[in-house]
């Protein structure tokens, strides 16, 4: 379950629809005409009755802008309850407002962005796609941070879910930044849970736990008890990825401990889930339970689930939940040898399947090899395998060239119909004859093929996964302003430099350095050049250190750098350079010249001295440059005298 948590929270039945009720109407007219005001000469009376035959008209007339959001919003939360519905209204509301004027463009794409939830969850995903890369266009400047990333969120699930996984990643790091720049916790925490997805799917199972342990950590600190459920339900299919994996190494030990962590996580997702009244949450957890049990070899202890988890996605509407549930089913099935059952499931996971992504037809595909194995339906078997091998090529596909993956699928779609037809007009008997004595010829050449294909998508995804942690890493580790290290980043740096020097290492000296009077610079000039100016003197600071430093944004109007391998002298003379590096020249900006200058505190860190300690020195050195006028450096020792150049 892709725990997507941008939907709105569950709000009661619209006005709009209690008051437009013809019987209620009709009840109140009849109870009008009993009134004496109605009688003739009662002006008053016969004003009234009009107005309440008016009511209908006026509570269906086009909704504003305020109204159309609200609407937005509820229609969102219907994807956990009846995501058709969801679609069939929210399509009928945007037909209406746009016709309504003055057009409201934030309203119109928060509805879109709403049809595409429900449409996701259906299982629509090439008409959700669209909608909302279309709804992403037309999204207006006055939208806020969290409406911008959520859109971002939903279209990056739509996309995932397709095989996309580039493009979800550009969207789920477009929202992360929007998040972060925001402060908004409960934003972040969703951002940071469609990651653990994207690096659940990519089989990063460490980076994946990681970033669902911050969102379940950003969820239980805003109280969003939906969010913390999905998480729960999150980690519980990291856990089942791990004991497969375990089982596949020959480890019994780390599969059981991983299986059971996984049953606890879904365990608990299901309890909050049945309180919230989240019937799909419901649904994916009974699931997902299920699945655990059988492979844990309690399959009939799982059987009650797999049933309450059918009835519940059946009768909302949840067409991708219900036909995971029934090929999970119908894997257990086989196991168990009853093999009429598992036919019966997978038949009915046919019936929902209809324009399915690539990587829910595989697992279509591939349920429907194991039951034809296990019947010796051989010839059945070897035409499903290909179907499994046509998806695994499409599925490598998708993740470079989406162009390339349309006209392949185009062709291998052709190319099954014709395979297909020619099977059933040759002669039944004499081709199956034959095919009896091939089998195990044609088996192994099947088998060389389909470990040559997951060689390549598994060499594919390695090369993906490698550049999607790339890209992770630098955002993590990157201040979006100036493009300098941030304070995170920096911190990790010298608590490593500190460990060395307790190992034996060389000693290293830090610099804390503060812009003079940069409050009156965004005051008098602006906050627009406030900016400008922290990226001019990131820049001048920059051009002045070695290969090996590391220059951070420490916070606000802060800098600080790391020199490895420099004492305390050394460290003063660097800072000198890096105080005329920025005061000698004067800054060009829309607003005219501007004279900077920083305050500069010097600490050489030493065995035994804290982390914290050492920059707590080198911030008061700075803090004392900053009293003696600023435009100084400072050092640690209280018996020096400051280093400072004159105040220009």
């Amino acid at each position: 379950m892709n725990c997507d948590a941008g939907s709105a929270g569950y709000s009661g039945p619209m006005n709009a629809a209690r008051i437009s009720r013809p019987g209620g109407l009709i009840r109140t007219a009849r109870v009008a005409f009993r009134n004496p005001s109605f009688a003739p000469g009662h002006g008053r009376g016969w004003l009234l009755l009009a107005a309440l035959l008016l009511s209908p008209v006026m509570a269906v007339a086009a909704p504003g802008c305020d109204d159309l959001l609200t609407r937005a919003d509820e229609l969102s939360s219907l994807r956990d309850v009846d995501p058709a519905r969801g679609v069939e209204e929210g399509r009928r509301l945007l037909e209406q407002a746009r016709r309504q004027s003055p057009r409201c463009t934030l309203g119109e794409s928060m509805l879109m962005a709403a049809i595409g939830r429900n449409l996701h969850i259906l299982g629509r995903v090439d008409e959700a796609i669209p909608l909302l890369q279309d709804a992403m266009e037309r999204l207006p400047e006055e939208a806020t941070t969290s409406q911008r990333a959520g859109l971002h969120r939903t279209l990056g699930v739509s996309l995932a879910d397709a095989g996309e996984y580039v493009a979800a990643l550009e969207h789920y790091l477009d929202a992360l930044a929007d998040t972060e720049a925001s402060g908004d916790i409960l934003d972040a925490a969703k951002s940071a849970g469609n990651i653990g997805n994207l690096y659940n799917t990519l089989n990063e199972f460490d980076l994946a736990r990681e970033y669902h342990q911050k969102a379940l950590a950003g969820f239980s600190e805003a109280g969003f008890r939906e969010g913390v459920a999905g998480t729960y339900v999150n980690l519980g299919a990291v856990a089942l990825k791990l004991a497969a994996r375990a089982s596949q190494a020959g480890d019994p030990e780390g599969e059981r401990r991983a299986l059971h962590e996984a049953l606890e996580n879904q365990r608990q997702a299901l309890r909050l889930f049945v309180d919230l009244g989240n019937e799909r949450g419901e649904g994916h957890a009974e699931t997902n339970i299920a699945h655990v049990l059988s492979s844990l070899g309690r399959r009939e202890e799982a059987l009650p689930h797999f049933e309450r988890a059918l009835a519940l996605h059946h009768r909302i509407g949840d067409h991708r939940g219900e036909l995971n549930a029934r090929v999970t089913l119908a894997d257990m099935l086989t196991a168990m040898g009853r093999y009429a059952e598992a036919r019966e499931q997978l038949e009915l996971a046919d019936g929902v399947a209809e324009d399915v992504p690539p990587g829910v037809a595989l697992q279509l595909a591939g349920a429907w090899v194991t039951l034809h194995e296990a019947l010796g339906e051989y010839a059945e078997a070897l035409r499903w395998h290909r179907e499994v091998q046509r998806l695994s090529t499409v599925l490598a596909d998708e993740q470079y060239n989406a162009r390339v993956l349309e006209f392949q699928a185009r062709f291998d779609t052709r190319q099954q119909a014709k395979e297909i037809e020619l099977l059933r007009s040759q002669a039944a008997v004499q081709e199956l004859e034959l095919w009896r004595q091939r089998m195990i010829l044609g088996l192994a050449i099947a088998a060389v093929l389909a470990v040559a294909i997951l060689v390549g998508v598994l060499y594919s995804r390695l090369r993906l996964g490698q550049r999607v942690a790339r890209e992770l890493e630098r955002a993590a580790c990157t201040d979006p302003l100036t493009g300098l290290a941030n304070r995170r980043h920096m911190v990790d740096r010298i608590e490593r430099a500190a460990r060395a020097v307790e190992a034996g290492g060389d000693s290293f000296a830090v610099i804390m350095i503060d812009i003079d009077r940069f409050k009156a610079i965004n005051d008098r000039h602006g906050h627009g050049v406030g900016d400008q100016v922290l990226q001019e003197v990131g820049r001048r600071l920059g051009s002045r250190l070695r290969h090996a430093d590391l220059l951070a944004r420490w916070g606000g109007e802060e800098f600080l750098v790391l020199l490895p391998g420099t004492d305390l002298e050394g460290g003063q003379v660097v800072a000198e350079n890096l105080r005329n590096a920025v005061s000698a020249t004067p800054m060009q900006t829309p607003s005219g010249r501007l004279q900077l200058s920083i305050s500069l505190g010097v600490c050489a860190h030493a065995a035994g001295m804290g982390v914290d300690e050492c920059i707590s020195r080198a911030d008061q050195a700075m803090y004392a440059a900053k009293r003696s006028g600023g435009n100084g450096v400072g050092d640690t020792d209280p018996d020096a005298d400051l280093v400072a150049a004159p105040s220009t």
